[in-house]
């Protein structure tokens, strides 16, 4: 999976105190909405 979110990490500045921001709420959304997409376009393989 990481190849199909690695886009989507690109888009956002890792630092220590990342967890405790507001841009840690919109990774985690557009995380699962990436991963949710894949999978309703590839499947579970």
């Amino acid at each position: 999976m990481f190849p199909v979110c690695e886009p989507v990490f690109a888009g956002y500045e890792l630092t220590d105190d990342f967890a405790y921001g507001y841009e840690f709420d919109l990774l985690y959304t557009e995380l699962t909405g990436t991963i949710s997409i894949w999978i309703e376009e590839n499947g579970l393989q």
